[in-house]
């Protein structure tokens, strides 16, 4: 669990609509720890940010995370890959609606010195 002073935040994507930034706080300073890009264009804004809070609340370790069996036509995979050539982690999640393949739905991309997963 991280101290009430070191903590992870996210606010909207300056630039990727429907995206989204992870911030690791420490004290009064944020350090950006990761993007959550949206792949799926079709997907809510509201569903893609309560995806993202329940990736902060488990990056926070909190185990509270919101039920997104209403919101969700089907189910969220994710594959961590390898490190890139510019030492940034990267996981990709994919949806599965049940009808075939899954598709790509989005892409975190994190520093893995300020985010452990």
């Amino acid at each position: 669990m991280l101290s009430r002073k070191t903590y992870y935040t996210y606010r909207p994507h300056p630039y990727q609509s429907n995206s989204f930034q992870i911030f690791l706080m420490q004290g009064i300073y944020q350090d950006l720890a990761g993007d959550y890009l949206l792949l799926d264009h079709s997907e809510e804004r509201d569903l893609t940010e309560k995806t993202v809070m329940n990736l902060v609340a488990l990056l926070n370790g909190r185990n509270e995370l919101i039920d997104l069996t209403g919101y969700a036509s089907g189910r969220l995979y994710f594959q961590k890959l390898e490190i890139d050539t510019a030492g940034q982690g990267r996981i990709l999640f994919r949806s599965y609606r049940g009808d075939g393949i899954s598709t790509e739905n989005a892409l975190l991309t994190y520093n893995p010195e300020k985010m452990n997963v």
